[in-house]
């Protein structure tokens, strides 16, 4: 029973290969790896792609330990590096977002381990949701989160009791900002800020931002137009970019 497995898997494992290797639908150019998006030799445990001759030339085939394990024979693994291989952060407002819950959560305590985990997945996943409910990149959302907050770790003029994750109405100590009543209303109230400033589009939801209506709609489509509309900071789309970054090369 245990060679007729065996038998059956390798013969499975080689029509993939070759059907890989004919139709090129996992073949990589050397040009998407110049940027050394993922370095094979520094991180063995991630080779999801080998380089193989054929005759075709160099290639990228899958790598065929991945088949060896019932739990990695699924097409959501090896969909799930491929995606994240090639794919790099995209500074438009008004897009999707490329993370999972796992991977913000894990990019947020990698700044602050203090957090206690249930919360942050939780924080994590309501940006995915009110994101998506409004057309918004969540990955930038989150990092701009991260930047406002400091990791969650507040310590401004805003306090972690307010639920306000982006200084929403914080201009000084006379003026704390907005307190909302739970985390999600916090999260919304945040999301609907940043569409306000990228689209002239309606909000899909019942609007919690109070300063929805002081912003010029539409004036800050990309992260660098949020320099000098949504801060004064001159480098606030650089930090954000860094954060961004971050986030992507955490997330390999």
């Amino acid at each position: 029973m245990k060679y007729n497995c065996l038998f059956k898997y390798r013969k499975l494992i080689s029509i993939i290969i070759i059907i890989l290797l004919c139709n090129g639908s996992v073949s990589l150019s050397g040009s998407l790896f110049k940027n050394d998006i993922i370095n094979f030799e520094e991180r063995p445990i991630l080779t999801s792609f080998l380089l193989k001759n054929s005759g075709f030339g160099k290639q990228y085939v899958l790598n065929p330990a991945l088949f060896k394990s019932a739990k990695l024979f699924k097409k959501s693994i090896t969909d799930k590096y491929f995606i994240k291989a090639i794919s790099k952060p995209s500074f438009e407002i008004m897009n999707l977002g490329n993370s999972t819950s796992d991977d913000l959560m894990r990019f947020l305590i990698k700044y602050n381990s203090s957090l206690d985990l249930t919360t942050v997945l939780n924080i994590a996943n309501l940006y995915i949701e009110e994101s998506k409910k409004e057309g918004i990149n969540h990955d930038i959302a989150f990092c701009q989160m991260c930047l406002e907050t400091g990791f969650l770790k507040f310590g401004g003029i805003v306090n972690i009791q307010q639920n306000n994750f982006c200084g929403l109405g914080a201009t000084g100590i006379s003026e704390k900002g907005e307190v909302f009543s739970s985390k999600r209303l916090g999260v919304r109230a945040h999301i609907q800020h940043l569409k306000a400033y990228a689209s002239l589009e309606k909000l899909n939801n019942h609007i919690v931002d109070n300063r929805f209506r002081f912003v010029k709609r539409g004036i800050a489509p990309t992260i660098d137009k949020l320099t000098g509309n949504w801060a004064l900071d001159p480098k606030y789309d650089v930090k954000i970019r860094f954060l961004l970054n971050r986030l992507y090369k955490n997330m390999i």
